[in-house]
């Protein structure tokens, strides 16, 4: 019974770290496109 109970909570913690990380990389990915449309933007500014 504990043993089945430590085996979920390992689950449910493996799945929140999951979510985690794929928050951080569609955060980072929504970064890094703004990022480049801006330097895009900026250097069609500079050098129409």
């Amino acid at each position: 019974m504990i043993g089945k109970r430590g085996a979920n909570m390992r689950e449910n913690e493996l799945a929140v770290g999951c979510a985690h990380l794929s928050a951080e990389i569609a955060l980072s990915t929504a970064i890094v496109n703004r990022t480049c449309y801006y330097a895009t933007a900026v250097s069609d500014i500079i050098s129409p």
